[in-house]
């Protein structure tokens, strides 16, 4: 079994690496380990971990028995992360006309979420785009401003959004874990921001419907994020 673990321990020599003993007598085995957070003289971090026979719960008992670690959260994602996003980029160069979908099917698999979407802006927008898994009625609530940010849904579901373009924006959302953690939307965004460079490097067209373009009132029909 695949589990994300988001756990709070003390900044200090030999903490992870107790950790990671703990979690290796029990038989996790780690496959990714992000720093999420540090500071006063606590760390954040965050585990991708391949569990064998133990449940989330009992993974949970036995991390909270070392003397200053903590659970914060414990989850199964879709899936582990496995594309980097500079291979993502790659793929956005390589196919234009395909570009804005692969973003979008590769983004829940980079942030452990369940699915992503692009969407317009304003007080009550809709997807544009979205990825498998997706609902298929999405009410995103109001996206004004545009800013890198989290964006929880009405139905309790964690969303992160940053903007892709002047008036598209790239949104991942998962039903289970945490809310995304200021670290990860900071990843979303810089993902964004190259993201809409290479599209526009290589003309790749979003799709219609994401709203006029910044300053001209006609349709947006290609990459050009504002700032």
């Amino acid at each position: 079994m695949l589990v994300r673990v988001r756990v709070a321990l003390p900044d200090s020599p030999g903490s992870l690496g107790r950790l990671s003993w703990t979690l290796g007598v029990i038989g996790a085995d780690i496959l990714q380990v992000s720093v999420l957070e540090t500071g006063s003289g606590r760390a954040i971090d965050e585990l991708s971990l391949r569990l064998g026979s133990l449940t989330i719960d009992q993974l949970t008992e036995r991390v909270e028995t070392i003397p200053g670690v903590r659970v914060l959260a414990a989850w199964r994602p879709r899936a582990m992360a496995p594309t980097a996003e500079v291979a993502v980029l790659g793929q956005l160069a390589a196919d234009p006309p395909r570009a804005a979908a692969t973003l979008v099917d590769a983004a829940p698999d980079l942030f452990g979420g369940d699915w992503a979407a692009l969407a317009g802006t304003g007080p009550a927008p809709t997807p544009v785009l979205t990825s498998v898994r997706a609902p298929a009625s999405l009410a995103l609530g109001a996206i004004t401003p545009s800013r890198p940010r989290g964006h929880p849904l009405a139905d309790g579901t964690h969303a992160a959004l940053a903007p892709l373009t002047a008036d598209t924006v790239l949104m991942v959302a998962r039903a289970a874990g945490p809310a995304f953690h200021r670290t990860e939307i900071d990843r979303l965004d810089q993902l964004a921001r190259a993201a809409a460079a290479v599209l526009a490097a290589v003309d790749a067209p979003v799709p219609a419907g994401a709203g006029p373009a910044a300053g001209t009132g006609e349709p947006a029909d290609r990459l050009d994020r504002a700032g």
